[in-house]
């Protein structure tokens, strides 16, 4: 075993520790498709206004 194999050998290890292993890979029949949807349209205007309405919500 050469000291570079040692080395990424080490290193490899390191990781495995630190990080742990993958999870198990999903089935391409277990994913669930996502719709993209438009939000609602019977929002009502926020009382102010859209920039103060942000500005609040941005504040906190």
């Amino acid at each position: 075993m050469t000291d570079e194999h040692a080395h990424e050998v080490d290193e490899a290890q390191r990781r495995a520790d630190r990080f742990g292993k993958l999870p198990a890979r999903v089935h391409p029949d277990d994913a669930v498709a996502m719709t993209e949807t438009d939000p609602p349209q019977d929002r009502t205007t926020p009382a102010g206004g859209e920039d103060q309405w942000m500005l609040r919500v941005a504040a906190g």
